[in-house]
């Protein structure tokens, strides 16, 4: 009977021990880890993008059937400048180096589930694997006219 109440006894104990281990470390990433919050618009609202201008890559290298483009991004006054569409092929890689100028920005690329904060002054890089082809927002969750541009992916 002891025995059997000491099994079990520490069983207990390796359920609780594991929990508590899982529970610490989840803490931690869910504490770094922020999803990024969906934008509502209403019907009402109009989000408007002044002229659409392509941006050019600041570097490009193609290795096998892959190709890798580099776009520099400053983002100022809550735009993207006068270039504010991003063109590339399906299966690209991109890499934005996107710079805040004037103020804090927090990024997010539509469909790509993609977020970054950046603070006044600061160079973030968002990089990413074009796998879907289409028309993707990318979006300042925290101006007033939300939409900054697009990135276009073609086959």
């Amino acid at each position: 009977m002891k025995r059997e109440y000491l099994i079990f006894l520490v069983g207990i104990i390796i359920v609780v021990l594991i929990f508590v281990l899982v529970f610490y470390f989840d803490i931690f990433s869910i504490i770094s880890f922020k999803l990024p919050q969906k934008v509502k618009t209403s019907s009402k609202e109009t989000i408007k993008v002044e002229e659409t201008k392509i941006v050019q890559p600041s570097s490009s290298v193609k290795i096998n059937e892959t190709n890798y483009q580099n776009f520099n991004l400053d983002l100022e006054n809550e735009s993207l400048g006068e270039k504010n569409t991003i063109k590339a092929s399906l299966n690209d890689v991109l890499t934005l180096n996107l710079t805040a100028k004037d103020k804090n920005y927090e990024i997010f690329i539509e469909n790509y589930n993609l977020s970054s904060k950046i603070k006044k002054e600061e160079t973030k890089t968002i990089q990413f694997q074009a796998l879907e082809e289409g028309s993707f927002k990318i979006i300042c969750n925290n101006c007033k006219n939300k939409l900054l541009g697009y990135i276009i992916i073609t086959k």
